[in-house]
């Protein structure tokens, strides 16, 4: 796991293995999850993880690849299952739309802290990278 800190906010960038029940990192706190569905196999991961992210605070998806809107329908689902009307899901294939979606428009760009779990994609981990390194050319200095 990484963590990236940038104009108040934070980007944990890690895998499928990230364990949200055990990071102290999401105690507490609203965050926005950016989840990659390349196979069927990655969206069944993605779908099992993301209930543990509902629970532990996610308020949106961001899917992204090939499978994103199957993933998005799947997230829908289960949320409507748990009458979570309340966490927004979008879907992307291209990885530059879904990673500028991500540190700019999700949550009108107000949420503080930003899930990426794309470190087994490297185009996608570079484009999120990217992004997050355009927010913080894209934003005065504060101090």
């Amino acid at each position: 796991m990484e963590s990236i800190s940038f104009n108040s906010r934070l980007v944990i960038v890690d895998d499928f293995g990230f364990d949200a029940r055990a990071s102290s990192v999401l105690t507490d706190v609203d965050f926005l999850t950016l989840l990659p569905a390349y196979s069927l196999s990655e969206l069944t991961s993605a779908l099992r993880i993301s209930q543990d992210l509902v629970g532990n605070g996610c308020k949106e998806f961001c899917c992204v690849g090939p499978y994103a809107d199957k993933l998005h329908e799947e997230i829908d689902f289960m949320l409507e299952d748990q009458d979570r009307l309340d966490v927004v899901t979008t879907s992307f294939e291209s990885e530059k739309e879904a990673c500028e979606y991500f540190i700019f428009g999700a949550d009108a760009g107000e949420a503080n802290v930003l899930l990426g779990l794309v470190t087994e994609h490297s185009v996608l981990e570079k484009e999120l990278r990217k992004a997050v390194l355009l927010s913080t050319l894209s934003v005065p200095n504060q101090s």
